[in-house]
């Protein structure tokens, strides 16, 4: 018979066999003919193989679930989760809010709600916590639960709703939300937080305590009424609300009612040494010899060193006179002021001790309240002098200037002093130096020297003499200024003693100054033939030198034609426009004559000036150029100095004109009388003109008047009314008719 294939499910690695190999429990193979072991299949996730030989899995049915390949059975969801529909690899955990109680659930519908009182906070809940005291859940699948609101509390796990809360009472408070019952030390059961010592609370519900007012306390705590805050008793205080005790008033004040927020303190002059007096009477009289300047003072100070007091109740105390000092304290008589000693003052009143008369002072006398100064010139340099004979006279070289001196002070540098008891030093005079302090003699002032430098000394004082300044020389001592070198000379350096140190300016230069430090150039257009110069010659007009520091007149050139040239010029000037030069070394330049024009710079010849151009006039010479004929004139020639005129009679209103045709006539009702109008004149009220190019117009006829102007025809003089009349031409009003009666 012939080899049979192994069937879906079998295999066989050997040959010769009568029957095949099945595929073990949770594989499967679905081909035929498989030659080995290795070509069974694990069975995939979300199935399961239940026997051997298998060509196939069986799926996971809903609520079950095989997490990894191979396996043998499916596992039903546990309590908390599902699967809906097949071959599940996972099962889904119910949703917070929610809980699973059973076994192999295939729908979120198995998932239920949380009841109120109750929540679910994770998901995959197997059952649902009951809200904790304190807290409340009112609505179904609730995720966490709500806390009492501040004010309230919970006494019961599981409450369902906000009416589950219940107010603080009386005497207690809530500041925050959740609070459940607590239970204290000694076993009680306390709803919320106690009202603190000093503070109460008279209503339930509440989130925080009042205070007792100022001049009350409650030293327990739960205070539920405002009754219970007790007034402060006799000696006693409460400044602010909310103590548990009240203070003892301090010393210095006393409280003899109940209630008080503050004490009473004590008048100046009285004071009181104890804490928690409740009567006036503890406010007792300061003694002689102390004071109480402030309300409640606790004890009286005592008089202070140069002040007494012999009065009870004394709110300040009395201070010795000037020229007294008192060094103890609690004095009670003005007895007890001492007058200071002789080289002591006391020039304040209150003084504990009398002070010595400062170095350069004394006094010779009792209960003095100023030391005398010793005189300008004499000084003392200890304190508490108590004579004048100690006032000791500066000896030469040193000055006291002012009285009071503790000491002499030496003359300054460039002074002197020769007496003793001198005041002030006197300065060593012009030309002279001296160099140290406290000279006693003139002798010291020194001439100011030449060697090896020549120097000066312009004020007098001098600590120093100054060395010459450049461009002077000193060759005598003692001199007050230098000696300027002389002007076409020069000398550079600091300290010259000598004349001889000054140098000539060279060639090309100048300077027209004494005591020159330097010599200037001689500037462009200008030259110095020899040494010494003063000053520089000026090349001449027609001339130009455009180099400075020239030495010789032959350097001058001349301005080429075109150009101009005044004297000491550094270079030439173009002839302007309207100009020329025909020939070299010009001062001046030519003008263009009339007729001609010039526009151009430079010009070399008569011949650069162009004549006008018809309609052009040039009435004056030198113009850089033609004006156009004016309005009444005209030109029909070049090189024309001015333009024919019209005739009277006649006129041109533009610029410019040529012909003599231009010359128009004037128009009827017009005229004109001057040669070269540029317009024609209306005629004027009373006068009129019928022809063409006329010099004036005729006027209106006896018993006539003309109105308007610029008439061209007789008919516009008007006859006078009836019963009017005029004997002369030209009348220009009605008015102008005369009534004939």
């Amino acid at each position: 018979a012939a080899c049979q294939p192994c069937q879906p499910g079998t295999f066989q690695d050997l040959a010769a066999q009568t029957e095949c190999e099945q595929c073990p429990v949770a594989t499967y193979l679905p081909g035929f003919r498989a030659k080995a072991a290795s070509a069974c299949l694990s069975c995939p996730s979300g199935s399961f193989g239940a026997s051997s030989g298998a060509s196939g899995c069986t799926v996971c049915a809903a609520g079950t679930l095989a997490p990894s390949p191979g396996s043998r059975i499916c596992q039903p969801c546990m309590p908390g989760k599902y699967a809906e529909g097949t071959g599940n690899v996972a099962c889904v955990s119910c949703p917070g809010g929610t809980y699973g109680n059973v076994l192999g659930a295939t729908s979120p519908t198995q998932c239920p709600l949380c009841a109120p009182g109750s929540f679910s906070a994770d998901v995959g809940a197997t059952e649902c916590r009951p809200c904790p005291s304190g807290f409340y859940s009112d609505a179904r699948g609730a995720i966490e639960c709500t806390g009492c609101p501040p004010g309230t509390y919970g006494a019961f796990p599981g409450a369902e709703g906000v009416f589950r809360c219940e107010a603080c009472p009386k005497g207690q408070y809530n500041p925050t939300s959740g609070k459940t019952v607590e239970i204290t030390l000694q076993g009680q059961e306390l709803a919320c937080q106690l009202c603190a010592k000093g503070t109460f609370q008279n209503d339930t519900g509440q989130t925080a305590c009042a205070q007792c007012p100022a001049g009350t306390h409650l030293n327990r705590t739960g205070g539920a009424e405002e009754s219970q805050c007790y007034q402060c008793s006799s000696g006693k205080f409460a400044p602010v609300g909310g103590l548990d005790e009240c203070l003892l008033c301090p010393p210095g004040t006393y409280m003899n009612g109940t209630g008080a927020a503050e004490c009473t303190p004590c008048d100046p002059g009285l004071f009181n040494d104890e804490f928690g007096r409740g009567n006036q009477t503890a406010c007792q009289e300061c003694f002689p010899g102390s004071f109480a300047d402030l309300l409640g003072t606790g004890s009286c100070s005592l008089c202070p060193p140069g002040q007494f007091q012999p009065q009870f109740a004394s709110t300040n105390c009395t201070n010795c006179g000037v020229g007294f000092y008192l060094p103890t304290t609690n004095a009670t008589d003005e007895s007890e002021c001492l007058p200071c000693g002789i080289g002591t003052f006391a020039d304040q009143p209150g003084m504990g001790e009398c002070l010595d008369c400062p170095a350069g002072s004394y006094t010779e006398s009792l209960q003095t309240t100023a030391c005398d100064l010793c005189e300008a010139g004499l000084v003392y340099g200890l304190t508490g002098g108590n004579s004048s004979d100690q006032c000791v006279a500066c000896t030469p070289g040193t000055i006291a200037p002012d009285p009071g001196m503790a000491a002499c002070v030496r003359c300054p540098v460039g002074h002197f002093t020769t007496e003793t008891g001198d005041t002030e030093c006197t300065p060593c005079g012009r030309g002279t130096y001296l160099p140290f302090e406290g000279s006693a003699t003139p002798e010291d002032c020194t001439p100011c020297p030449v060697d090896p430098i020549g120097t000066f000394s312009s004020q007098t004082g001098a600590e120093f003499c100054d060395p010459c300044p450049v461009g002077t020389y000193a060759d005598t001592e003692g001199v007050q200024q230098c000696t300027r070198v002389p002007a076409g000379s020069y000398q550079k350096y600091t300290g010259s003693n000598s004349s001889d140190d000054a140098s000539l300016c060279p060639v090309g230069t100048f300077t027209d100054t004494l005591g020159s430090e330097a010599c200037g150039d001689c500037p462009a257009g200008s030259y110095a033939e020899n040494e010494g110069s003063v000053n520089c010659s000026k090349c001449e007009p027609g001339y130009f030198l455009p180099t400075e520091k020239a030495t010789s007149r032959l350097q001058c050139r001349k301005c080429d034609a075109g150009t101009r040239s005044g004297a000491g010029a550094g270079q030439c000037t173009l002839c302007p426009p309207g100009q020329y030069g025909d020939r070299e070394a010009s001062p001046e330049c030519l003008l263009c004559p009339a007729g001609t024009f010039n526009p151009v710079a430079g010009a070399a010849s008569v011949g650069d000036c162009l004549d006008c151009a018809v309609g052009f006039q040039n009435e004056f010479p030198g113009k850089s150029l033609c004006l156009p004929c004016p309005a009444g004139t005209y030109g029909n020639l070049t090189g024309m100095a001015t333009c024919w005129k019209c005739a009277p009679g006649t006129f041109i209103d533009q610029l410019g004109s040529i012909f003599p045709e231009d010359c128009t006539q004037c128009a009827k009702g017009t005229f004109t009388r001057d040669f070269g109008s540029g317009a024609c004149t209306l005629c004027p009220t009373g006068s009129y003109n019928g022809l063409l190019g006329q010099q004036e117009c005729a006027l209106c006829p006896p018993r006539t008047y003309g109105p308007e102007i610029g008439a061209t025809s007789v008919d516009f003089c008007d006859y006078c009314p009836r019963w009017h009349f005029n004997t002369t031409a030209g009348a220009t009003r009605v008015q102008d008719c005369a009534y004939d009666h």
